[in-house]
C-alpha cells in the first residue's frame, strides 16, 4: 500500500477517535444536563460525519486511480488458437505498462525443451511496452501434448513492471495445467474453422495442378 494512502487512513482515524472519545468526556465530566455538553457533542458529531465522508470519498478515489494503473498478468491460452497452447501476457489497466519481465519458480518449456516465458536476458526486461488491453503470446506446444508433459504442474513466480512515471509493481502470479485436461481444445468454431479456411488455397492450389496436368494431356 502507497505510504500516502497509510498516513491519510491514520489521519482520518485519529480524527474519528479524538472526535468520539471528547463527546465521551464531555458527558462523563460536565454531565447531560449541561448545555456546553451537548455543544461538545454537537461538534464532535459533526467531526465523525465528515470523517466518514472524507473515507469514503478517499476509497472512491482510490479506486478510481487503482483502475487507472497498468494491470499485467500471464496466463495459459488453449482456445484462441486452434491446437495450440500459448503462455499469453495481458494488460487489463487503462495505462502502458514498461518493462515487463517474469521470474519464475518452475522452468516453463515448450515443445523443443527451450525454456520460455518472457524471463529476462542480459537483465533486459522481455517486453519494453504493453499498451492498454494488448497483450502478447509465446508458443509453448499443441494442446494435447502441453496436457501430457504438464499433468499436475503449477507455475509460480513473480511479474514485474513499471508505469510511465517510472515507479516499479511486483506481483506474485500463480499458473495451473491441471484446469485445461478435461476441456475442449477450444470453445467456440471460430478458431475451428479459420483453421479449415486456411486449407482453401493449398486445395484450390492442388485442383489448379491436376487441371494444367489434364490441359497438357
Amino acid at each position: 500500500m502507497e505510504i500516502s494512502r497509510i498516513i491519510s487512513r491514520i489521519t482520518l482515524s485519529l480524527a474519528f477517535i479524538i472526535a468520539f472519545v471528547i463527546s465521551i468526556l464531555a458527558f462523563l465530566v460536565r454531565g447531560p444536563d449541561k448545555t456546553e455538553t451537548w455543544t461538545v457533542a454537537a461538534a464532535a458529531l459533526a467531526v465523525i460525519t465528515s470523517v466518514i465522508s472524507a473515507w469514503s470519498s478517499r476509497r472512491t478515489l482510490e479506486l478510481q486511480e487503482d483502475a487507472q494503473k497498468p494491470n499485467v498478468y500471464p496466463s495459459f491460452d488453449l482456445h484462441s488458437r486452434h491446437q495450440v497452447a500459448l503462455l499469453r501476457v495481458s494488460n487489463a489497466g487503462a495505462t502502458a505498462a514498461y518493462n515487463i519481465s517474469l521470474d519464475w519458480n518452475t522452468d516453463l518449456t515448450n515443445s523443443n525443451g527451450n525454456k520460455i516465458g518472457f524471463f529476462k536476458a542480459d537483465n533486459i526486461p522481455a517486453i519494453p511496452v504493453l499498451l492498454p488491453h494488448e497483450s502478447i503470446t509465446q508458443f509453448i506446444d499443441v494442446h494435447h501434448s502441453f496436457i501430457g508433459r504438464h499433468p499436475k504442474h503449477e507455475y509460480r513466480g513473480k511479474i514485474s513492471f513499471e508505469d510511465a512515471g517510472k515507479r516499479k509493481y511486483i506481483r506474485d502470479f500463480q499458473l495451473d495445467a491441471r484446469p485445461y485436461a478435461m476441456t475442449p481444445s477450444y470453445d467456440k468454431e471460430d478458431s475451428r474453422t479459420h483453421y479449415q479456411l486456411q486449407k482453401i488455397p493449398e486445395e484450390l492450389g492442388k485442383i489448379r495442378d491436376l487441371l494444367q496436368k489434364l490441359a497438357r494431356s
